[in-house]
C-alpha cells in the first residue's frame, strides 16, 4: 500500500499494545506524522472492543490527521451507535468505507470526512507472484463461518450436486487457527492460503475474503451472505459484473444448482481494473503526508 506513497517511515502498532501505548504516542508523535488506522468490518457494535479502541484514539490523539482505511459498518444497538457518531465527530479522522451500504448509513448519521474504496485486499489485484498461481486445478474448498456472522444456511443440495459432479470437497476457511501471526511470517501465511484456494476449480464461502481471495486467484466462486449486508454490499459495490463469482441462494429450491456451477465454471476468469479505485485513498494519504 505504500509502495507509491513517497519516502517515510512505518512505525507499525499490534492492535492488541494499542490501549498500553496511547498516552506514550500522545507525547511522541510529530507535527507531520499521520496515523493510519486498519481497515475491516468492525465499526459498530458487533465487536465493541474494536470500536472503543478507535474512540480513545480519536480523543488522545486529536491534534494528528487519522485515516482509517476502508471498513465496513453494523449497528444494531442505537445507544452504541450514538456514541460512535459522537465519536466520530472529529475534523482530523478521515473514513474509507468499503461498499455502499455502509457508506450510505455514514452519509446519513455521522459528520465526519468519509469516501468510498474498496477493501485494502483489492490492492493486491495483479501483484501477486506468479508461485501463487496453480498450474492445475482439481475440487472444491469450503471457506465458512463459525462466528456470530454466519447465517445458517442449507448446502446439502450443493454439495449433492458438487458430488455428482465428482469434485472433491475440502473444508478451509481464512481464519487460520492455531498460529501466531507475527510480522515475519504473515506474508508466507497469506501466500500459503492464496495458493491453496488456486489450486480448486471452486470456491463455495460466506466470508467476505472468501470472496476476495476467489477474485485475487481467479478461482471461481459461489457466495453465499452472512448474517449482515458486508458480504452482499461488497459484492454489489464491486464484483457484481465479474462472471466467475456470484451470489447464489443456496437456500431458493427453485434455482437450479448444477446449472449454477456449470455456468460459474465455465466463466472466463480474468481482473477488471478494481484496484483502480483506491485512487482517492491514496490521493489522501499523500495530500495528509505532504
Amino acid at each position: 500500500m505504500f509502495d507509491n506513497l513517497g519516502n517515510f517511515g512505518v512505525v507499525e502498532i499490534p492492535y492488541t499494545e494499542v490501549n498500553s501505548i496511547l498516552r506514550f504516542l500522545k507525547k511522541n508523535v510529530q507535527e507531520d506524522d499521520l496515523v493510519l488506522w486498519n481497515g475491516g468490518g468492525n465499526i459498530g457494535d458487533l465487536y465493541q472492543s474494536s470500536e472503543i479502541v478507535r474512540w480513545a484514539t480519536f480523543n488522545l490523539l486529536r491534534k494528528f490527521p487519522i485515516v482509517i482505511f476502508p471498513q465496513s459498518v453494523y449497528f444494531q444497538n442505537m445507544n452504541f451507535m450514538n456514541r460512535s457518531i459522537k465519536a466520530y465527530k472529529k475534523d482530523n479522522v478521515t473514513l474509507f468505507l468499503r461498499e455502499k451500504k455502509s457508506f450510505e448509513i455514514v452519509d446519513k448519521n455521522f459528520s465526519v470526512k468519509h469516501y468510498l474504496s474498496p477493501d485494502i485486499a483489492f490492492y493486491l489485484e495483479g501483484k501477486l507472484p506468479d508461485k501463487i498461481f496453480s498450474q492445475s486445478r482439481n475440487g472444491v474448498v469450503t471457506l465458512l463461518r463459525d462466528d456470530m456472522e454466519r447465517k445458517k444456511h442449507d448446502f446439502s443440495r450443493l454439495y449433492k450436486v458438487l458430488a455428482e459432479m465428482d469434485m472433491d470437497v475440502i473444508n478451509s476457511d481464512t481464519y487460520v487457527r492455531g498460529v501466531d501471526v507475527t510480522v515475519k511470517n504473515r506474508k508466507k501465511i497469506l501466500y500459503d492460503k492464496l495458493y491453496e484456494i488456486s489450486q480448486k476449480e471452486l470456491v463455495v464461502t460466506d466470508r467476505l475474503h472468501g470472496m476476495i481471495f476467489a477474485y485475487l486467484t481467479k478461482t471461481p466462486a459461489i457466495v453465499v451472505e452472512n448474517n449482515n449486508w458486508k458480504i452482499k454490499s461488497t459484492y454489489d459495490t464491486w464484483l457484481k459484473d465479474v462472471p466467475s463469482i456470484e451470489l447464489v441462494d443456496v437456500d431458493d429450491k427453485s434455482i437450479n444448482l448444477e446449472r449454477k456451477v456449470l455456468r460459474i465454471l465455465g466463466e472466463k476468469t480474468e481482473y477488471h481494473n478494481i484496484s483502480q479505485n483506491f485512487n482517492g485513498l491514496l490521493n489522501v494519504v499523500k495530500r495528509i503526508n505532504e
